[in-house]
């Protein structure tokens, strides 16, 4: 068993794999391993991970990463779904990555059921720690992306010579000024 400050210095090793978490690292449970972190990928999206099993056969330690929308991380956090429902997401993509003893890292894309029965979270597996140093800023993108989405739909409702007339005032970024009314 290797020490902590070892694994997380692998953990945050830089790779251009979308699974690969490259800053923002922090372990939310340990206990000689990290058992739950979340991180930024290469991209500036979240990565959530957890410790899976050593395999001293294999000469590796097999790890899961679950990248996702914010909404789904945002809604673990909250104890609003489970890490089970958040690795069962359509949304999500779990990632296996194998950290072998000679420190090289391999990753692959997998479905939730070739994760063996075994080292699969339960349905009722829920975050009860403290909020994560992310979680005010996962809040913060949703709300974001709540009030995007709001507006497009108006405007779908509406028949075309209305929307024709409404959307001069539409900004092309989508955008709209603080104060205007909508």
């Amino acid at each position: 068993m290797r020490i902590k400050n070892q694994k997380k210095s692998v953990m945050k090793k830089e790779n251009n794999h979308i699974a690969q978490i490259v800053s923002s690292y922090q372990v939310l449970l340990d206990d000689d391993y990290p058992y739950l972190y979340i991180g930024k990928n290469i991209n500036g999206k979240y990565v959530i991970g957890s410790f899976s099993r050593d395999d001293q056969n294999s000469k590796k330690e097999i790890y899961y990463h679950i990248v996702t929308n914010e909404k789904n991380l945002l809604d673990y956090f909250e104890q609003e779904i489970s890490y089970y429902d958040l690795m069962v997401n359509k949304k999500s993509v779990i990632y296996q990555v194998n950290i072998f003893y000679d420190d090289r890292i391999t990753t692959e894309s997998i479905s939730f059921k070739e994760i063996p029965e075994d080292y699969r979270p339960l349905e009722v597996s829920y975050y009860l720690v403290e909020k994560p140093n992310c979680f005010n800023e996962l809040k913060k993108l949703v709300i974001q992306q709540e009030a995007k989405s709001v507006v497009i739909p108006v405007f779908f409702a509406l028949s075309v010579s209305t929307y024709n007339k409404l959307n001069k005032y539409v900004p092309k970024n989508n955008h709209f000024p603080k104060y205007q009314a909508i």
